[in-house]
């Protein structure tokens, strides 16, 4: 879960931003590069556990700044684990990045999803790991959207199965 979180977070640090006119369909919006304090987002994780991420601050200057979030993971109503984690703020839009590795591809489309009755355009990146056997391929995809605070995560699919799914978002 660790090493998924983790690879989320680059992911989602070079990726979340407000989409344009302009938009290059190549890249993805990332949301940190505008996150506020305040700012959260709850999500439905596939293991019963509610997760909570709250952006506390914005610090350094235009050049290099940092977004400090706090990660409350919440079972059955109470909170049962809390953290901070930090990212770089980060360019608008990037491309989709993963470490380099032999056996990886990495896909993009565009999508226009309805959610709480708007349509969200969403990006969607999918990410293939190919094993030695070709028959055993795993696949990631994160449905990112400037419109949802911190990472601008709509949810995250794991070999078909919902990981993490938005429930809630929205400012203190």
């Amino acid at each position: 879960m660790k090493k998924v979180f983790f690879l989320a977070a680059m992911l989602l640090a070079a990726c979340p931003a407000v989409m344009a006119e302009d938009h290059n369909p190549d890249l993805v919006p990332n949301r940190l590069s505008f996150a506020k304090a305040g700012e959260w987002a709850s999500y439905t994780l596939a293991n019963g556990y509610t997760q909570k991420l709250t952006v506390v601050s914005r610090d350094g200057d235009p050049y290099g700044e940092q977004v400090t979030i706090k990660v409350e993971n919440i079972y059955d109503g109470e909170v049962v684990e809390t953290r901070e984690i930090s990212q770089d703020a980060g360019e608008p839009f990037t491309a989709p990045q993963v470490p380099y590795d032999q056996g990886i591809t990495v896909n993009l489309r565009q999508e226009a999803v309805p959610f709480e009755g708007r349509q969200l355009a969403v990006s969607v990146v999918e990410i293939l790991h190919y094993d030695e056997d070709p028959e055993a391929v795993t696949r990631e995809e994160y449905w990112i959207s400037s419109d949802i605070p911190v990472f601008g995560i709509l949810r995250k699919i794991e070999n078909g199965e919902v990981e993490w799914e938005l429930a809630d978002y929205g400012e203190k």
